[in-house]
């Protein structure tokens, strides 16, 4: 198998999308961040492969077991360039496989919803907009 692996192509797409709506004086916003992937990976049509992936659907949503940790890695990110910091977070992750006949598709996408603190700088009049590419 993985000599198939190293002989196939691979061809990815992804994108992101950010949500949000600021209130002047607001002292929390609640963004919405979504990113899809798609990757295709082109092989030869050989049908031991098209078993071994098959196709299906995950679904997981961010709770509480998981949130502490996204959390705390957000929060070392805004770090860097920010003021704002994450109290909250809420979100899923899902991805579908697809087998064709000379190709795998996977597609997954991730939601992210966190509330957000600290936004604007001192005054309350200039917004800190650091935030956005927290990823």
């Amino acid at each position: 198998m993985l000599i198939l692996l190293m002989i196939s192509t691979v061809h990815a797409a992804h994108g992101a999308q950010l949500d949000a709506v600021v209130v002047k004086n607001s002292e929390e916003i609640e963004p919405t961040f979504q990113f899809t992937r798609i990757l295709t990976i082109s092989h030869d049509g050989n049908s031991e492969l098209q078993q071994l992936v098959g196709d299906g659907k995950v679904s997981l949503d961010i709770d509480s077991e998981n949130t502490p940790m996204l959390i705390s890695e957000i929060n070392s990110m805004l770090e860097e360039k920010s003021f704002a910091r994450v109290t909250d977070v809420t979100g899923t992750y899902s991805a579908i496989v697809s087998s064709q006949d000379q190709s795998i598709g996977i597609e997954y996408r991730l939601v992210i919803k966190p509330i957000i603190q600290n936004h604007f700088i001192e005054n309350s009049e200039t917004l800190d907009s650091q935030w956005r590419g927290f990823l």
